[in-house]
């Protein structure tokens, strides 16, 4: 998922950052275009165009998302441009500015803008802008829509924002018969140029390696597990590495496909009787290649398991998922699952050991078949075992925008739903995994999982966005004309991410322990496939683009929130509240502070931010889970409900009694 390809509200959600694949990729055009003006762009299959010569309103197939993309020249201003454009098409138009933002160059523009507008957190709308901007003509890509619809369809709307280009604009398309070896790289500016990217972001540290099917060609660490220890990070030290953990859960089920277990099709109650989705129409529809493909239409729903992990299980998870109904067809719409990605490795491990606890025998099952056979020593699915040896502590931004070390209770969260995101590995194990992808499934020359097995995990399952697509645990992109596999992994402080070139037959995995250490994942992959096909050097200009747009969108983001809540709200809030779903909220003070405890979980500092249009609100302001906001509602003297949005759900929590 592309980070700036969103909102700033839903990049603000936590739920974008934690345990998501993240590949920033540049995609090839799509073949079809319509123009406005200037400027060309397509949109996915079935969405609706209305053209006027100054504006095209585009909207879904349902009707339930509905945009328009207006054309202006000479645009001195485009925060204006942006008003007027709202004004036209939304009669009535009176918002403030919640943010203005540069994003990184792409496509031939000179400048790209995001802007969002402030809206109360009972409306759940998206109200933003994207403004492409050439010379003297400018684009807006306009909407007012809900979150939760535009949560379902952000990679259709991904898909629209990738392809908009100028007209005279030629991509750059790198030529795969003339890529040099990897083996010839200038390895010392590589390291060079990671060094100064790391500075430049304030990322504590780095681990990156380069390999063929056969060898590591390229291994470094760089800066220190944790800030202000001494303690260095090698190619040997351990990250966590969140979603990256789905590809290695899919591989043992390609394994499982090679001993008759189960197919790719066999329904899941054939395996796990005990499975459910949603209800019994769904419920027996719902196949093993349907678990870790996002394609199933369920929606997001993170905070049930983030919030809950302390009181949590494997078991309670896969029972949390009767009670979730998907919110689009089968196949229709990329919706990431991080539970239902969780019970592929369950269901998997009760296929093996049907009388042993799911965790224990997910484990058990990814030792023998996975990591065992690889030879991957340094990779495991124990914190106690991680945190007793080489390991890079987390790190994320405080509301100033400085980057710290935060509490690795964080990341206990994932403990529960352990398949989807709670390996911990190094860049030297994980490329012994993508030397099996390289070899077509051969460890040391013999056929370990079947090619046919293998290969099946990166078919096409469904978009992600203009000439990308998931499969199952792994994602197929386009970036200047090279196909390349990818995924990224996301938890509290560690960015990864990986990228394979199967025609190539190489590929590369980056670790970083810092929640800013995307941008430069991305900057790694783009450096060295500059280097590779002697590409037009623009990946340093897009990291610093990138870093740069991201601290500047904190800071913007947090000015107006008060740190240390006022006294009326220390005095009116309650003890305890309670919710449903995600449990208990306890509310504990220490000097001027506020802190909420959900169950048995991290303490997690709170502000305060009382604005006219988006009402009174607690939000968490601890480093590594900023942002959760809890509208606020009072009767009398006291504040009786504490309301978390996130895009598709809404959870109130009431004063409990207790």
């Amino acid at each position: 998922m592309e980070l700036l390809c969103l909102p700033i509200k839903l990049v603000r959600i936590y739920l974008i950052f934690i345990l998501t694949f993240v590949t920033c990729f540049y995609v090839a055009a799509n073949d079809h275009f319509e123009v406005l003006s200037d400027a060309k762009y397509s949109v996915s299959d079935d969405w609706k165009i209305t053209k006027n010569s100054s504006y095209h309103r585009i909207q879904s197939p349902n009707s339930s998302l509905v945009f328009y993309l207006v054309a202006g020249e000479n645009i001195s201003d485009i925060d204006l441009f942006v008003v007027k454009a709202f004004k036209q098409h939304f009669p009535g138009f009176k918002r403030g500015l919640l943010g203005k933002f540069v994003q990184p160059t792409a496509s031939g523009w000179d400048a790209i803008n995001d802007i969002e507008y402030k809206s109360a957190p009972a409306e759940n709308l998206v109200i933003s802008a994207r403004v492409w901007t050439l010379g003297k003509k400018s684009y807006a890509f306009i909407g007012s829509n809900p979150t939760g619809e535009y949560q379902r369809r952000g990679s259709e709307i991904r898909f629209f924002s990738e392809s908009i280009m100028p007209i005279s604009y030629t991509p750059e398309t790198y030529v795969m018969n003339q890529a040099l070896p990897i083996e010839k790289l200038n390895f010392e500016q590589l390291s060079a140029s990671i060094k100064r990217a790391k500075k430049y972001a304030d990322i504590p540290g780095v681990a990156v390696s380069l390999f063929t099917a056969d060898k590591i060609i390229y291994k470094q660490g760089f800066g220190v597990k944790k800030k202000g220890e001494p303690d260095k990070i090698t190619p040997n030290t351990r990250f966590m590495i969140a979603s990256n953990t789905k590809a290695l859960t899919t591989l043992l089920l390609a394994k499982l496909v090679d001993e008759g277990r189960f197919n790719w099709e066999t329904p899941v109650i054939d395996v796990y009787p005990k499975f459910k989705l949603g209800n019994n129409t769904i419920t027996p529809k719902v196949k093993i290649k349907h678990l870790v493909c996002a394609c199933t239409g369920l929606p997001r729903n993170d905070l049930e398991w983030l919030l809950t992990y302390s009181i949590s299980s494997p078991q309670q998870e896969m029972a949390r998922l009767a009670t979730t109904i998907p919110t689009t067809e089968f196949g229709e719409l990329y919706q990431y699952s991080n539970t239902l990605a969780a019970a592929a490795g369950y269901v998997a491990a009760y296929s093996l050991y049907p009388n042993m606890e799911l965790g224990l025998g997910y484990n058990k099952a990814m030792q023998k078949y996975i990591f065992t056979p690889l030879n991957m020593n340094d990779t495991t699915l124990s914190m106690d075992t991680a945190l007793a040896g080489n390991m890079a502590w987390p790190h994320s931004e405080t509301i100033q925008a400085d980057n710290i070390a935060i509490k690795m209770e964080l990341n206990y969260s994932v403990i529960p739903n352990m398949p989807a995101g709670g390996a911990w590995s190094t860049v030297l194990d994980y490329a012994k995994y993508l030397q099996l992808e390289l070899t077509k499934g051969k460890i040391n020359g013999k056929q370990y999982i079947s090619e046919k097995s293998l290969l099946a995990r990166r078919a096409k399952i469904v978009s992600t966005g203009n000439g990308s697509w998931y499969g199952m645990g792994l994602e197929v992109a386009k970036q200047k004309g090279v196909y390349f596999i990818a995924h990224g992994g996301s938890l509290f402080g560690y960015k990864s991410n990986f990228f394979i070139i199967p025609e190539l037959g190489i590929g590369g995995v980056v670790l970083t322990n810092a929640d800013n250490g995307y941008p430069l994942a991305k900057f790694v992959r783009n450096k060295v496939f500059e280097m590779i096909f002697d590409g037009k050097q623009q990946a340093k200009k897009s990291f610093k683009e990138s870093i740069d747009s991201k601290i500047k969108g904190l800071k913007e983001w947090t000015k107006d929130w008060v740190e240390m809540p006022s006294v009326a709200i220390r005095q009116r809030i309650g003890k305890q509240y309670t919710n449903e779903k995600l449990g208990d909220l306890f509310i504990s003070h220490k000097d001027q502070e506020l802190y909420f405890t959900f169950n048995k979980g991290a303490t997690l500092a709170v502000a305060e931010l009382n604005d006219p249009e988006l009402g009174l609100s607690l939000i968490t302001k601890e480093a590594g889970l900023l942002g959760l906001a809890f509208s606020v509602v009072e009767e009398g003297t006291k504040i009786t409900q504490l309301i978390l949005r996130d895009a598709q759900f809404e959870y109130v929590f009431t004063l409990s009694g207790k």
